[in-house]
């Protein structure tokens, strides 16, 4: 789902961003935190869109 991310934006919350991409043909966001000490970036959560907001 990440490789054909479309897009990124800081999240609300300070040091996650919102990750723009597609799953299964439809919109979907994702929430991650760099973790800088372990050199990785920690999938918080993802959910689909709702295109009609």
């Amino acid at each position: 789902m990440l490789e054909y991310a479309g897009g990124q934006r800081p999240d609300i919350l300070e040091g996650r961003f919102v990750i723009d991409t597609q799953h299964g043909g439809r919109p979907w966001e994702v929430i991650v935190e760099p973790d800088d000490m372990r050199q990785l970036l920690v999938v918080i959560t993802a959910y689909p869109v709702d295109e009609a907001s």
